[in-house]
């Protein structure tokens, strides 16, 4: 069942310290009203502006995805058929260029 009409209150109109006319202003709807109408936008904006934030801020801080490497083990080996010495040492020289880079 509906709720009976509300047309608000009337407020006047002043203008040069005279009654020029009367505005209805209408009630201010409950709060619960709200939530229901505007909650589902909010939400569905505040969900994406998370997620879209999160990545920048992690491209920013991290930088791209790269072929990098950890100690001892090399993510992408582009050549294959190298020995396991030759692996060795060009492993060691990526671990250090890492670890020193960006400190000049």
């Amino acid at each position: 069942m509906m709720p009976p009409f509300e047309a608000g209150r009337p407020w006047p109109i002043v203008a040069n310290s005279r009654l020029a006319g009367l505005v209805v202003v209408p009630p201010q709807p409950p709060f619960t009203f709200l939530l229901t109408r505007y909650a589902p936008t909010l939400l569905s904006v505040a969900a994406v502006t998370l997620v879209v934030g999160g990545v920048l801020a992690a491209l920013v801080i991290f930088g791209g995805l790269a072929d990098r490497t950890t100690v001892g083990l090399t993510q992408h080996r582009p050549i294959d058929g190298l020995s396991d010495q030759t692996v060795s040492v060009l492993e060691r020289a990526a671990d250090e260029a890492n670890r020193t880079y960006g400190r000049q």
